[in-house]
């Protein structure tokens, strides 16, 4: 079965161009306890490889529940097609609901997941088996870098993150907000390849080149700085505008904040060749506040006689993808580097 029947018929790569899709792992201890592999401090070959595991891919509940899987955006309704007249160009929100094992009676399909930690580096080895999982999947990425080197058809992973890492001995004064977050990034992305190469080689080289990769760091996917910033926060003012209400009986006040940009990075493998390829989603989420003025109440309400009720605001989180990037082992948005 190929992967189409997983992604609503469609290439996973235009699915991913379409919609917006984050992780919720359902068997967390599981899940994790096959996947994170620390890539520094004498990593034992036989525990660097991924094991797999199983998603679903399914649209998002109108509404998010899950504090840790949404933070600060719990409580907020999600704008949905089924509930909103929406002239948005993008689709639902979907999630790759991930479980240890198959789980019985559910379109769940094997994959390789990379979960992330503070201040640590994984590393993950897939597997070149002809029956392994065709799909890799990281969690989302706001800062982290994403390193891929080795071959085509057994690829290295590592999943890096250096948030403690602070400018020291720079006026901060002197340099603009631009300027400020990319010599953030650009620190901590050196740090992270730092671990890179303190990670035990995947393999010795006996007088051959050694292995070339990728990596992406922050400001490769999140548009905040520079003309990027602009245009994407001007594209969700775009989106917002056009978002019609629930109930249009009724005038509504609008207002909208974009909150910010992050990514996803993916893998598809050709069954046919057995190699990957590695791509990036980067998306822009925010809020889109809907406020009826004064007092108001629905048409049966009047009908039977029911007062009238004090207006709520009414909070919708919306986010869609931008771009779909190739990262390795082609593409222009990732920085080559040799692991020696």
């Amino acid at each position: 079965m190929g992967l189409e029947s997983y992604f609503k018929n469609m290439d996973p790569v235009d699915f991913m161009k379409q919609y917006p899709l984050r992780v919720e792992i359902v068997t967390k201890a599981q899940v994790l306890g096959k996947n994170l592999m620390e890539a520094k401090g004498g990593v034992q070959e036989r525990k660097e490889k991924a094991r797999i595991v199983y998603g679903l891919i399914t649209p998002a509940d109108s509404a998010y529940k899950n504090p840790l899987l949404y933070g600060p955006l719990q409580g907020y309704k999600y704008i949905a097609e089924a509930r909103f007249n929406s002239k948005f160009g993008f689709k639902q929100l979907h999630l790759c609901k991930i479980y240890a094992e198959k789980s019985g009676g559910q379109r769940s399909f094997p994959i390789f997941y990379m979960d992330w930690e503070m201040n640590k580096t994984y590393k993950t080895v897939l597997e070149s088996a002809k029956d392994s999982a065709n799909f890799f999947l990281t969690a989302e990425i706001s800062g982290c870098s994403i390193f891929i080197e080795g071959d085509e058809d057994k690829p290295v992973i590592y999943h890096s993150n250096a948030n403690k890492e602070q400018l020291q001995g720079v006026n901060l004064k002197k340099m603009k907000e631009d300027e400020i977050t990319e010599a953030k990034f650009d620190l901590k992305a050196g740090k992270m390849l730092e671990e890179v190469k303190q990670a035990k080689p995947r393999t010795v080289h006996f007088g051959k080149p050694p292995v070339s990769g990728k990596f992406i760091k922050g400001t490769d996917y999140l548009d905040n700085v520079g003309q990027e910033k602009k245009l994407v926060e001007k594209d969700f003012d775009v989106q917002a505008k056009q978002a019609h209400g629930v109930d249009p009986k009724f005038a509504r006040k609008k207002k909208y904040q974009r909150l910010g940009t992050e990514g996803t990075v993916f893998g598809v493998r050709d069954t046919k060749t057995f190699k990957w390829k590695f791509y990036v989603q980067k998306r822009v989420f925010g809020i889109i506040e809907f406020k009826y003025p004064g007092m108001v109440r629905g048409v049966l309400a009047g009908i039977k006689g029911e007062p009238w009720v004090k207006a709520q605001e009414e909070l919708y989180f919306y986010e869609y993808p931008t771009t779909v990037a190739e990262i390795w082992p082609g593409g222009s948005l990732a920085h080559a580097y040799i692991h020696v």
